[in-house]
């Protein structure tokens, strides 16, 4: 009878080392949750100025938080006006790619408000991008 309590208490023992360990992502088969590095996130688009006359130059800038990583490439989805600072990426010719956080955009002669939108990659399978919308007047 102590024989079985003692198996009993070393099967309990190892059922609970198991539970907490793949709790913690520290099994060895690499199970359990997975921790994400620390992710980007947009903390503001500027757009300086943010009103502009017709065919006037506008600087939007992307300010993120993340870790130590350089690999960012800037998406800027525009579709008036024209970029400058950032290549063609799309066939549509609304999307420019920029290695830098800040671009150049000329107005165009139509006054109102704009609606532009940015997002954010590194590239990494694992990672996904984040978006930001901002508006720029012409007046």
């Amino acid at each position: 009878m102590r024989r079985q309590n003692q198996a009993l208490l070393h099967f309990v023992t190892a059922l609970l080392l198991t539970v907490l360990l793949y709790s913690c992502g520290l099994s060895s088969d690499g199970g359990g949750p997975q921790i994400l590095p620390h992710q980007t996130e947009i903390l503001e688009v500027r757009v300086q100025p943010d009103t502009v006359a017709p065919e006037d130059t506008a600087r939007f800038s992307c300010i993120i938080k993340d870790s130590l990583d350089k690999r960012f490439k800037f998406h800027w989805v525009i579709d008036k006006g024209k970029v400058l600072g950032a290549n063609l990426e799309s066939k549509t010719n609304s999307q420019y790619v920029s290695e830098s956080n800040t671009i150049k955009w000329v107005a165009i002669t139509t006054k109102g408000q704009f609606l532009f939108g940015v997002f954010v990659d590194n590239g990494a399978i694992d990672s996904s991008d984040v978006r930001k919308g901002f508006y720029i007047t012409v007046n």
